[in-house]
């Protein structure tokens, strides 16, 4: 049996930019995690907890038990952590080694977001927003249970999958969901790689579960990754450095980034190809990644502001 560990990549919500005012996080969104044999799962999980408590033993309570402690991924890969605090990182490198060594696979799937404010994305409504956003996440979310099945398909292995804890509302709506996804998807006798999945998503606190923990330091990689890929003067520039030679043939072949549109006739990057250096998103312009919503508005907007100038004699 396998077991797949997964956390959010970034936040589902609207983008615009990193410098716009309320639209600023991720110009894509996903989920990332780990994929390894059911008798690796403890192995992993002490590998994991031991490097955490040496590499971040000056900041761990002697209170505190390592296992519980928690270092966010996010505070690990930051825009200054491969010229400043490489230990971490290298830590890092150290356990996908150790994962992949012991049969296991980093994977992700990841959608990269129309630029547009939540209006210009759902409509002004928020309830439709609101919808708009969950729909997004589940559609994603739906992507990584299908891709994760095909690998366990591949293995000839039956599946589980596990994430980090939600609030109880939340948890509740994403566990009936994945129920009903898997369960009309399996009665498709072309998708019967779905009845590699045992059960529902479960989720667990990612303070009771070391593995819960690693998912997210791989998910906050892959944001990165992400983020350097989509964004032209990303200060994430060191993540080839630091990742491309390592995560060749580390990856899922099932993993992926999907854009929003075609860029150059190319229209998602595969596994290992989000840590390359090579950034083929970026050959799109900036008006072409827009919705076809947002310029719709835009251009109507352009025309107004032109009809007006031409009465003015301007």
């Amino acid at each position: 049996m396998l077991v797949a560990y997964l956390d959010e990549v970034a936040e589902a919500g609207a983008f615009v930019s990193k410098t716009h005012k309320n639209y600023n996080g991720s110009p894509a969104f996903g989920y990332a995690g780990f994929v390894i044999p059911s008798d690796q799962v403890r192995g992993t999980s002490q590998y994991f907890t031991e490097k955490k408590r040496r590499l971040f033993a000056h900041l761990i309570s002697p209170d505190a038990t390592a296992g519980t402690w928690e270092r966010k991924g996010s505070d690990i890969f930051t825009p200054v952590a491969w010229g400043r605090y490489r230990r971490p990182i290298e830590g890092f490198r150290e356990l996908v080694r150790f994962i992949c060594s012991r049969g296991g696979r980093l994977f992700f799937y990841g959608e990269e977001k129309p630029l547009g404010t939540a209006t210009e994305r759902w409509g002004k409504d928020s309830l439709a927003q609101k919808q708009g956003l969950l729909e997004f996440k589940w559609r994603c979310l739906h992507q990584a249970l299908n891709r994760l099945c095909t690998f366990a398909e591949s293995r000839d292995e039956d599946l589980i999958v596990i994430m980090d804890n939600e609030n109880e509302k939340e948890r509740a709506i994403q566990v009936q969901n994945s129920y009903a996804h898997v369960f009309n998807r399996t009665a498709d006798p072309d998708h019967s790689e779905m009845r590699r999945l045992i059960e529902s998503t479960m989720h667990v606190d990612s303070k009771l579960s070391a593995n819960v923990q690693f998912a997210d330091w791989i998910a906050a990689a892959v944001r990165r990754a992400f983020e350097y890929q989509l964004i032209d003067d990303s200060p994430y520039d060191w993540i080839p450095t630091a990742f491309e030679d390592l995560m060749r043939w580390k990856l899922t072949i099932e993993s992926k980034l999907y854009f929003s549109h075609s860029r150059g006739g190319v229209r998602e990057l595969h596994n290992a190809t989000i840590f390359a250096r090579e950034r083929p998103a970026l050959a799109m312009t900036i008006s072409q990644r827009l919705s076809p919503e947002a310029r719709t508005r835009m251009e109507a907007a352009r025309a107004g502001i032109l009809t007006v100038a031409r009465a003015s004699g301007l």
